[in-house]
């Protein structure tokens, strides 16, 4: 709980999503969640979570994710980008970044992190960490990849230091 500063205690349904701290479906808590007047079906988690002010989600005052996802196709139709997906963390967003990449190679070669560079803490993430060695642990990781140096990201930069023949 916490108190804002005209003394209301609430419950911070964003930390860890609302699933940590209040489980999954647990009918007391649906029970107690019904007396508010929020739009059905109830989502308080993941990228499900949004507040409306409507009867229903095209009737908010408020925009939400469809509402988001809506207009990130229009601006990028013109690339062919026809598909939005929310990620609820960073972390997430390195990890299906990664799996997007992977899925678009024959075969896997090699990535490239940034000296520096803290990209989240789950296992796929971590291998691209270099900011700190203790977010790497021991943990496994994943090959090829390869350190560059901030300062050199530029894209000519990059090709320079890729072997002709083996592509990284």
């Amino acid at each position: 709980f916490c108190t804002d500063a005209d003394g209301n205690v609430l419950l911070d349904f964003t930390c860890h999503v609302a699933a940590s701290p209040l489980g999954y479906n647990n009918p007391k808590v649906l029970d107690r969640a019904d007396e508010f007047d929020m739009v059905d079906p109830l989502k308080i988690a993941g990228q499900d979570f949004y507040v409306s002010t409507g009867g229903s989600p095209d009737e908010t005052s408020l925009p939400g994710p469809a509402h988001l996802m809506d207009r990130l196709t229009d601006i990028t139709s013109h690339y062919d980008f026809d598909t939005v997906f929310l990620s609820n963390s960073g972390a997430e967003a390195v990890e299906n970044a990664m799996k997007i990449c992977y899925d678009n190679c024959e075969t896997p070669k090699y990535g490239i992190t940034f000296d520096g560079a803290f990209h989240g803490r789950t296992l796929g993430a971590l291998s691209l960490n270099r900011s700190k060695s203790v977010y790497r642990r021991k943990f496994p990781e994943l090959s090829g990849i390869h350190d560059v140096e901030y300062s050199e990201a530029g894209v000519e930069r990059l090709r320079s230091n890729l072997d002709a023949d083996t592509g990284h």
